[in-house]
């Protein structure tokens, strides 16, 4: 399926807008952790979101698709949940809190961007999706946004003004 950005309020509205409060939450988790929960380790933040989004993934998943027993009886999908849920999300989630905590909010930012490109490999290598020049062309964007967004500025100095409170 190609994206077609004149779609973006038709059907896939829903999908559209649960990956734009994604990219919210992320702004907001690591800016919110490292204010809140910098005396908690880094495994207790990672385990108890990975539980809350499975808890919030299951109840979406349960309201949305009638629960398919018969799934559980094959290796595959468990196989799939638990690499894909402690190999995947979880050395992620991991990395990601513990370079929120050593190295700022902004530098763990940069982690989530690899995302997506792990996506299309994982989905090129283990399901057989096709690479489309617009999947190219987003991630292309991606990395752009990540460049600009933290290089750093060369022969700028911030400008200080001095403000003086001696009466003479």
């Amino acid at each position: 399926m190609n994206f077609q950005f004149g779609q973006i309020f038709g059907k896939g509205f829903v999908g559209i807008g649960t990956m734009l409060v994604a990219c919210i939450c992320y702004g907001l988790a690591g800016q919110l952790t490292k204010r809140f929960l910098s005396e908690v380790s880094v495994l207790t933040i990672t385990t108890f979101t990975l539980l809350t989004g499975a808890i919030i993934g299951l109840i979406g998943m349960l309201i949305t698709e009638p629960f398919k027993l018969d799934l559980l009886i094959h290796p595959l999908p468990i196989l799939a949940i638990v690499g894909l849920g402690c190999f995947g999300s979880g050395l992620g989630q991991l990395i990601y809190f513990y370079i929120n905590k050593n190295g700022g909010p902004e530098l763990a930012a940069t982690v989530t961007y690899l995302i997506p490109a792990s996506a299309m490999v994982w989905g090129y290598l283990l399901l057989g999706e096709t690479i489309t020049p617009n999947v190219v062309i987003g991630l292309l964007i991606i990395f752009t946004g990540v460049y600009l967004s933290s290089r750093k500025s060369k022969g700028k100095t911030p400008h200080v003004t001095l403000v003086s409170n001696k009466q003479n």
